[in-house]
């Protein structure tokens, strides 16, 4: 059961952009292009939203991006780090509102501890430069992302993340199934939000299964939140 005011937003998005980049190093790149989205807005239930005007909108946008990864796996990485920071600027919106800048870091370090012990460590952050932005491009909630929240449950113009996960292997041997099957015990901390006096962090921590699988990660387990929110979920895909 929730303690959040919950709300039920649409903003369907519609659109096409091209990119040209090219690999810096072996572990780096930079990629340069232009999108163009198509947004509808609206609110279907609950609290409203003011910068939700239910009035169908273009945007343009140049976005840049610069990424390194120098991770030993793209599922359960056990050495190297991975960054990403990407930029945008977004005009050609609706009449009235200015252009404005969007600025992300995401940044994730494992450290292996023998065998059968892993920590992983990520930190995000992004923030609107400039006016407000058209629409809030930053959402938290789901599996990952303050897991006891429901999916993109916090959104707005500035957000920070933290996630700390501990991994046990079922088994020491390197050859065996059960070596890419772990016990998982996480911690997180974040918050989306578009007013300063919002963005006290919320927790929430995390108990489960994770299997290093052919798809990516499948996760089962539970959380449960500092706001009261809790639930057991299954996941097939990223989880940190």
């Amino acid at each position: 059961m929730s303690r959040i005011p919950q709300t039920s937003a649409l903003a369907s998005e519609r659109g096409a952009g091209a990119d040209a980049g090219f690999a810096v190093s072996r572990f780096q790149e930079v990629r340069l292009g232009y999108q163009y989205s198509h947004f509808n807005p609206s609110v279907s239930s609950g609290v409203p939203i003011p910068w939700l005007s239910g009035t169908a909108a273009g945007l343009q946008s140049i976005r840049f991006r610069w990424a390194y990864d120098g991770q030993d796996s793209a599922v359960i990485p056990r050495r190297g780090i991975r960054s990403t920071m990407d930029a945008r600027w977004v005009f050609g919106t609706p009449s009235g509102v200015p252009q404005f800048g969007i600025l992300e870091e995401r940044f994730l370090a494992p450290k292996s501890f023998g065998p059968q012990y892993t920590l992983v460590f990520g930190l995000n952050g992004g923030t609107v430069l400039g006016p407000k932005a058209y629409i809030p491009p930053f959402a938290l909630g789901g599996p990952g992302n303050l897991s006891a929240l429901g999916r993109g449950q916090l959104r707005g113009e500035h957000y920070y993340y933290g996630g700390m996960h501990g991994l046990r292997a079922f088994s020491a041997d390197r050859s065996s199934l059960l070596n890419k099957i772990h016990l998982n015990l996480g911690f997180e901390m974040g918050q989306a939000f578009s007013d300063i006096d919002q963005g006290k962090p919320m927790y929430d921590g995390l108990l489960g299964v994770v299997d290093e699988s052919p798809v990516g990660i499948v996760f089962a387990g539970g959380t449960y939140g500092s706001s009261g929110n809790h639930k057991f979920f299954f996941c097939i895909g990223r989880l940190f």
